[in-house]
């Protein structure tokens, strides 16, 4: 049989998926439900990886294990097992301890902190072995599957680069799970830079008298300039300001404000030439004012592609097309910033559509989450078949 039709019956016969996947709805619910009530900021992930440790026992995965960082990994050994295919996803979460995780489950959605970045995603890990087991699928190359800690904010994928410099196995190929959105691909992923900028008056400089504009005036001279450094459209580029924070009441001026950015790039250059007019901004900013203007670097990455000819990105568009669905093709900037500059051939997936994002009340919906499922599964197998690695 040539190497088109197998393809094409693989896809053929993943369209009846959604509907059998129907069948594993309520254990796959409950996972999802268990993880996201289990807070799991960055670097206090230890609770949700237990659990995906325990679900990996009672699936009688071979080599599960815990490293130095807290990945929680395990193997689902194939027939052959001369490949190994790498299925992960982020183990943690912005949202602190503090914040109720509860989970509400309603007829047509889920709503609860954190399920889109990842409670889904270490659901999916949890359960995929017990899905694959009542559908009789079986793979010839091992699955690595991995749940990453470590990978948010000023962690800055610590925990998943850990547990790709020591993994005793060779990656062959990888799938990054995210819950949102269905439809998404990512085959490249951001060079990025991340600081904290920080104004800071001393008390002997007058910040307690009842005239004193505070920090946030300086702040604001800070955005303003930030704002103004020009940033292209091509290639993809942007500066997130991803968080401010200033003052605690309406009548005392504050002394300290801080503010956390991230410039995101597809050219590595493009990324330094922003980096450096924000060290002039800065510096500008700090020279004009008696505070103490100061720029801390957190993490950065180098930017990583696989072409869009790449087999993997083909194929992984046949596979959402053939869910009827449409392509969403944009960067990453989580786990593949890890993965492609090792040159591991690697695309991220999203499971479902999804509301109020990242927010409190997000809201996940159930009936694509079949169709999000049945992608991974056979975009699993196409790899599997080698229909995503580029022919000799």
């Amino acid at each position: 049989m040539s190497r088109t039709k197998q393809l094409d019956e693989l896809l053929s016969a993943m369209k009846e998926l959604p509907e059998k996947l129907t069948g594993i709805k309520e254990i796959f619910l409950t996972n999802v439900v268990m993880v996201g009530e289990l807070p799991s900021p960055t670097f206090v992930e230890e609770a949700r990886i237990k659990f995906l440790c325990d679900r990996f026992t009672e699936s009688g995965l071979l080599d599960i294990s815990v490293d130095e960082k807290g990945n929680g990994v395990a193997l689902y050994p194939g027939t052959e097992g001369k490949k190994n295919i790498l299925l992960a996803a982020n183990a943690d979460s912005v949202f602190t301890e503090g914040v109720d995780h509860t989970v509400s489950m309603g007829v047509d959605a889920i709503d609860g902190v954190g399920l889109s970045d990842n409670a889904l995603g270490i659901a999916t890990l949890a359960s995929l072995p017990y899905i694959l087991d009542k559908l009789g699928i079986q793979f010839k190359s091992n699955l690595l599957l991995t749940g990453a800690t470590r990978t948010l904010g000023v962690a800055d994928m610590e925990g998943f680069n850990f547990f790709l410099d020591h993994v005793q196995k060779d990656i062959d190929a990888a799938v990054v799970v995210r819950g949102g959105e269905l439809g998404r691909l990512s085959y490249s992923s951001y060079g990025s830079v991340r600081g904290e900028i920080k104004v800071a008056y001393s008390e002997g400089q007058g910040w307690h008298r009842q005239n004193f504009p505070g920090a946030i005036v300086d702040m604001e001279a800070v955005l303003h300039k930030i704002l103004s450094i020009p940033v292209p459209q091509t290639p993809k580029t942007v500066i997130l300001l991803g968080s401010i924070h200033a003052g605690a009441s309406f009548s005392t001026a504050p002394s300290c404000a801080t503010l956390q950015f991230e410039v995101r790039s597809e050219d590595a250059a493009l990324v330094k030439r922003i980096e450096r007019d924000i060290d002039m901004v800065v510096a500008e900013v700090h020279a004009g004012t008696t505070a103490r203007v100061t720029l801390r670097k957190i993490g950065r990455r180098a930017p990583g592609s696989l072409p869009f000819s790449h087999p993997m990105v083909q194929v992984a568009r046949d596979v959402v097309e053939g869910l009827g669905l449409k392509a969403r093709m944009r960067p990453s900037s989580g786990l593949l910033s890890s993965l492609l500059p090792r040159d591991i051939p690697s695309i991220t997936v999203g499971l479902t559509d999804r509301e109020a994002v990242s927010e409190i009340n997000e809201v996940m919906r159930i009936e694509p989450l079949f169709k999000g499922l049945a992608q991974i599964i056979t975009l699993l197998q196409a790899i599997d078949e080698g229909f995503c690695h580029e022919q000799d």
